[in-house]
């Protein structure tokens, strides 16, 4: 029972992090996107003659062009690993259904309440 016990806090934990990780992936991904429009705006607006000959207007695009690609760079990472860690979760969840419709066939009165608690937690 301990063991399963110490198996549904290591998924809680997963999960939590898993939440974690998305919402993360979701904020820099919309940062870097309102980003992008911003960066293709600001183009818009800026002359050809000052694209062309200012030092300045080519620095500036310049450092917008690299924080961006650093930013997408970022979120993209952040969203496979969000993508992985779903997976684990998805994962110890099955291993922990199985164990505990097993746990379940043989538990007393008392266990049984605690047990389906737990299956409904899993959503199982």
């Amino acid at each position: 029972m301990m063991d399963t016990q110490a198996r549904l806090e290591d998924w809680r934990r997963k999960k939590k992090g898993h939440a974690q990780t998305r919402r993360g992936a979701m904020i820099l991904g919309v940062a870097t996107v309102l980003g992008w429009v911003l960066f293709v705006f600001k183009m818009a607006q800026t002359s050809e003659m000052a694209l062309r000959y200012s030092q300045t207007a080519q620095e500036e695009i310049g450092k917008w062009v690299l924080m961006l690609l650093v930013m997408t760079v970022v979120s993209i990472a952040l969203f496979i690993m969000a993508g992985l860690a779903k997976k684990r979760v998805t994962r110890a969840a099955s291993d922990l259904t199985a164990s505990l419709r097993q746990d379940l066939s043989g538990a007393e009165a008392g266990d049984r309440a605690r047990i389906e608690s737990q299956l409904r937690e899993l959503g199982a």
